[in-house]
């Protein structure tokens, strides 16, 4: 009993600890290809994640920035817009009917303020990988600008004017790399540098969504952020992407060249092939694959094998989906946290990543840990992307999960905070977490239920 009462304060510690720090710090994930830095007072805990996250290059992926970074004509249309529209006192305290129309009317942003609603992550990555960034402004003010350019990147650029409107919908070839873009019409008063809601998102009229009425509206989309079977798929002008990439485009190389090599069709459902997410290899094994893809696929049906053939050893290297050590697989390293991902929200979420420490720091290092690893992802993966799925189609569901598993986090949490050094220090604290998880789950409530019989 003493043990249990020791662990469940340490869970309280723990906890508070974790609340009391909060700072600027790097998420170490070793399989993200940029580096990532969270600030506390950016986590959104009703929506389960960061709403802002910094990226700075890795200086150990420099050789694969090379694969990726800009080499075409390319232009990316930041949604200056959209981020003004998010802001506080804009349209959405207005829609929340916590404002009046004068919240309907505001003033213009600073590039680089931006955060999840203006695909903040996505205009840094590429902009450290060399694409050229032009605004909503830029667009508005001279409609020709897009001409200039043999790709036009577009955003979550859901706020534009109609000048915008037709020049993005006029020029050849876009990639619409966010659902929801093209959604309302604004007006951009240059003189004041301010914006003004049109139509469109249920404005002025309630029956009123898309403010152009544009039949490649892909609003339904904007709501899958994990982007698991992401694809693009091809549009009278370019190509779309069916999902919201925000919380993926950090630790996917494959969706990033999908967007440098947007005119080779390989590229435009490498996820359904190949999986969404890099090796977590050296990337002497990554280089070969990707140099492979992006020139001379072999595609066999039966053995779906690609071979590369290296330079001065003129020998193959077979990179098959059978193989262990050099697989492309969308459970990478044992896997993500399927349903702590759907329940908040998102990988960089605390939970999350305190989950992804213990699994990699701790558990991995022994081999106890190791084998009880292996057949805990036999099991879990057995189940959890249906119970993922139901979280992200059932809100109430969803909560209901939360509430469920946050005893269970917080009692993993303590390992966090000792030393499982030896097979004998796994073993021991994780059967003593064992049981404390059987009288938290089992014991408790069947002695509630018992004790509350005896008077009825």
């Amino acid at each position: 009993m003493k043990i249990i009462y020791v662990l469940v304060v340490l869970i309280f510690f723990s906890n508070s600890a974790i609340l009391a720090f909060g700072q600027i710090t790097e998420v170490d994930n070793k399989k993200y290809i940029f580096r990532i830095f969270v600030d506390q007072k950016y986590y959104d805990s009703e929506k389960g994640f960061y709403t802002k996250i910094s990226v700075q290059p890795r200086a150990d992926y420099s050789n694969l920035y090379d694969l990726l970074k800009n080499e075409e004509n390319a232009v990316v249309v930041y949604p200056i817009f959209t981020q003004s529209a998010y802001s506080e006192n804009g349209f959405y305290d207005y829609y929340h009917k916590s404002c009046d129309e004068r919240c309907l009317d505001v003033p213009v942003r600073s590039i680089g303020d931006g955060n999840f609603n203006s695909s903040d992550i996505s205009y840094q990555i590429l902009k450290i990988l060399g694409y050229p960034i032009i605004t909503d402004v830029d667009v508005d003010r001279d409609p020709a600008i897009l001409d200039s350019y043999n790709k036009v990147i577009i955003l979550h650029n859901e706020y534009v004017t109609k000048k915008e409107f037709d020049a993005i919908t006029s020029h050849p070839n876009v990639l619409y790399l966010y659902p929801n873009a093209l959604y309302a019409e604004v007006q951009y008063d240059k003189d004041l540098n301010k914006i003004k809601l049109i139509r469109g998102h249920n404005y002025p009229e309630p029956n009123i969504t898309n403010g152009f009425e544009w039949d490649l509206d892909n609003s339904s989309q904007e709501y899958d952020t994990e982007c698991f079977n992401w694809q693009m798929k091809e549009v009278k002008n370019g190509l779309m992407l069916n999902c919201y990439p925000e919380q993926i485009i950090f630790k996917d190389a494959f969706i990033l060249m999908s967007i440098k090599h947007s005119d080779d069709q390989f590229w435009w459902n490498i996820s359904q092939k190949y999986g969404t997410m890099i090796p977590n290899d050296e990337y002497q094994k990554l280089k070969p694959v990707l140099d492979i893809l992006s020139t001379n696929v072999s595609q066999n049906k039966e053995s779906q094998d690609i071979t590369v053939s290296q330079n001065k050893e003129n020998r193959d290297i077979t990179v098959s989906q059978n193989k262990e050590n050099q697989n492309i697989s969308k459970n990478v390293s044992g896997g993500g946290c399927l349903i702590a991902t759907a329940t908040y929200g998102s990988e960089l979420a605390p939970q999350v990543q305190h989950l992804r420490e213990l699994r990699d720091s701790k558990l991995l290092q022994t081999e106890s840990g190791s084998h009880f690893m292996t057949a805990f992802n036999q099991f879990y993966y057995s189940f959890s992307p249906t119970i993922a799925d139901w979280e992200r189609e059932n809100p109430i569901f969803k909560e209901a999960i939360k509430i469920t598993i946050t005893p269970m986090l917080s009692t993993l949490s303590i390992l966090n905070h000792v030393d499982m050094d030896s097979e004998s220090k796994v073993l021991g604290y994780g059967i003593s977490l064992i049981l404390l998880n059987a009288v938290m789950y089992f014991v408790v409530p069947i002695t509630v239920i018992h004790k509350v019989r005896k008077f009825i």
